[in-house]
């Protein structure tokens, strides 16, 4: 249709992107088609429609000038596997929002397509390109009334748009309205979700002839982790006869929308089981959502703790209430026995501080605002009138402080904060436990409230730190993880029988694995995982010896979780949400003056962290290590910005990389 460039508006001082019509190809259909897409264009004012700024002709050269969106297409932000649902749904809302929207002027596309979807630097999507677009309705009259022909592009037996996106009606080279744009957007998602594109064929004929017979696999059965629910709006989409499929771009908006909202707050009931066609596991990932700002929620939980086997839905999460609103990082929750408040960590100070927030909602209290250094990893005392905490005052060590604020006590032997952590309280509140480092390795240090005398546990194995203990309420078992920290993407979770300090493997040390929390019987482990892509909360049995029962399975799908605390009852439960995001810009070395943000530009687009990058000798390539893909891999970008090319794919994290001198290693 054109060759699009980059330019300034020299009268208002702005960039914009113009596209030119080559004198070549301007005969009157194609001017009446470049005509066509600037008046559909400019019918349309909404803010995932690319602008239309003015139509001109100079020279004899046709041009549109159109807003400059700084981003890259859906086409080169698509990993092998798909995205994770936080970001299928942070770009299908808004991708339906628009088709809507055209719909309701009278405008079919015709030819929607992944590289027809622009996603900006800032998150927002694009839909571009409407040189196919085929006015209906009001619209045709008054386009026809203003002398553009359309009688060639809306002829039965011409085949229009891209052959990989066209509905069944399209192929055929029958008429085709608003439902043939729905068609389209259903392989869009299915690519989405999975990966891969539900039609295919060796030859264009083989495509088209696939598209008008075949009916795909539903998404859910390729890929673990996908909502049945949002398959089945997929598959709805894909119906090869128009009247049976979705009627309006706007009810699958609305049914995103709504699906979203079930998702969000956990009303979605755990029921998606492993994908009927398998891949290697490390295949299987979500390159997950992330946010700067990490958040609270409330969440109820589903009824009792049964005895069923690890593999069937023992949970449902309802009625999701936000905690927390500041601008900064909210982390370790722990619950008021009597569910009321909620402790957690907060930066909003200016350093680690314990905060206490009613759970119902309302204005939160610093406890620690007496030290400007850290305090962190509360835990509510069974009585809940004491909060034991891990501090870096007066030397370091375990703290602990009335729940409603007060001068805290030390009762751990002086140490470095960071060789002390995961305060945890014995059911009947007579003991407290926490881990320390030593040199020697690892222990459980166990502290009687009564004489302040202590006991200890050996941890077996020195290897590696460890982190977020948590203590059986039946006082049998402690699990904890391991692990060097929590940014390099990969850990092992371990049970230490209290009986005989043996150590017995909860999981295998392929996935990222935090925060365990016991059900109230002390037969069920909750964790939270990164094994589906995003972190999610699972669930594994736990036998009697204390070894795992069966597999662990997902009990949420999607929330993107850090750190979660259960409530004593086991009927609540309460998390943070978050991730770190990092990405790469390039800024040139100005002789005169120095750089700005205006003259940066971005090179990935990812709601992932980039943990390191190299130069290839040549200058051209970098080599990144980055979590888009769910764990961190190593990847290639061009120095320029274009498509990412994955080097690795597997669980464990691959990180630090180099590019050796001669750059074949």
């Amino acid at each position: 249709m054109g060759d699009v460039y980059l330019a300034e508006d020299t009268s208002l001082g702005r960039r914009v992107a113009l596209k030119v019509l080559p004198t070549e190809l301007a005969s009157d259909e194609r001017r009446a088609r470049f005509t066509r897409e600037a008046q559909a264009l400019a019918a349309l004012n909404h803010p995932n429609i690319v602008t239309v700024h003015s139509v001109e002709v100079d020279g004899g050269v046709h041009f549109i000038t159109m807003e400059l969106v700084r981003g890259r297409t859906l086409t080169e932000l698509l990993p092998r596997e798909g995205l994770s649902l936080e970001r299928f749904f942070a770009i299908a809302i808004p991708l339906a929002d628009a088709v809507a929207a055209a719909h309701q002027q009278g405008i079919v596309h015709r030819d929607l397509k992944p590289g027809n979807v622009m996603v900006g630097a800032d998150g927002r999507v694009k839909v571009l390109d409407f040189g196919l677009a085929k006015p209906m309705g009001g619209f045709a009259a008054d386009s026809e009334a203003g002398g553009v022909p359309t009688a060639t592009m809306t002829e039965p037996g011409l085949i229009v748009g891209t052959f990989s996106y066209m509905s069944p009606e399209q192929a055929r080279g029958q008429p085709v309205d608003a439902r043939s744009d729905i068609f389209a957007i259903g392989i869009i998602f299915y690519e989405m979700l999975t990966g891969g594109r539900p039609f295919a064929g060796e030859t264009p004929t083989e495509l088209l002839s696939s598209i008008i017979r075949d009916v795909p696999p539903a998404a859910s059965s390729i890929r673990a982790g996908i909502p049945r629910d949002l398959s089945r709006i997929v598959q709805h989409c894909l119906a090869k006869d128009p009247s049976r499929r979705m009627q309006s771009a706007l009810d699958i908006r609305n049914e995103l929308e709504e699906l979203k909202r079930e998702i969000d707050s956990g009303e979605l009931l755990a029921d998606v089981q492993p994908a009927a066609t398998r891949r290697r596991a490390a295949s299987r990932v979500w390159w997950g959502g992330a946010a700067v700002v990490v958040i609270l929620g409330l969440l109820g939980i589903f009824g009792s703790m049964r005895t069923e086997p690890s593999n069937a839905p023992a949970i449902q999460l309802r009625n999701p209430r936000q905690v927390t609103f500041t601008a900064g990082v909210e982390t370790q929750p722990t619950w008021s026995p009597d569910r009321g408040r909620i402790a957690y960590v907060s930066d909003q100070s200016g350093n680690q501080d314990i905060w206490v927030a009613p759970a119902a909602g309302g204005a939160a209290v610093n406890l620690t605002a007496d030290y400007p250094g850290l305090d962190a990893e509360p835990a509510w005392s069974p009585d809940g009138n004491q909060i034991a905490f891990v501090s870096e005052r007066d030397g370091g060590g375990v703290y602990l402080m009335p729940a409603i604020g007060g001068r805290p006590t030390r009762i751990s032997a002086r140490g470095a904060a960071e060789g002390l952590n995961s305060p945890q309280w014995s059911a009947d509140g007579t003991e407290l436990a926490h881990m320390r480092r030593e040199d020697q390795g690892n222990v459980i240090e166990i502290v009687s409230m009564a004489t302040r005398d202590s006991r200890r546990l050996r941890i077996p194995s020195s290897a590696g730190n460890r982190h977020d203990l948590s203590w059986s309420p039946d006082g049998r078992f402690f699990v904890y993880v391991q692990a060097p920290n929590r940014t390099d993407g990969v850990s092992r979770m371990l049970l230490l029988r209290a009986s005989d300090e043996q150590e017995v493997a909860v999981t295998d040390g392929t996935s990222d694995d935090w925060s365990p929390i016991w059900s109230p019987d002390a037969r069920t482990l909750f964790y939270i995982s990164n094994r589906g892509g995003s972190k999610d909360l699972w669930q594994q049995r736990i036998g009697s010896d204390g070894t795992p029962e069966g597999d662990a399975s997902p009990a949420t799908v999607g929330v993107g979780m850090q750190q979660a605390a259960l409530s004593q009852d086991g009927r609540k439960l309460a998390y943070s949400k978050g991730n770190p995001v990092a990405n790469v810009w390039r800024v040139p070395i100005l002789e005169h003056r120095e750089a700005t943000w205006e003259d940066a530009e971005q090179l990935t687009f990812d709601q992932a962290l980039i943990h390191s990058l190299d130069l290839f000798p040549d200058g051209e390539r970098l080599l990144v290590s980055s979590d888009r893909g769910g764990y961190p891999d190593l990847w290639t970008v061009q120095v320029k910005g274009g498509e990412m090319r994955q080097l690795t794919a597997d669980r464990t994290p691959d990180m630090a990389a180099r590019v050796s001198p001669d750059g074949q290693h």
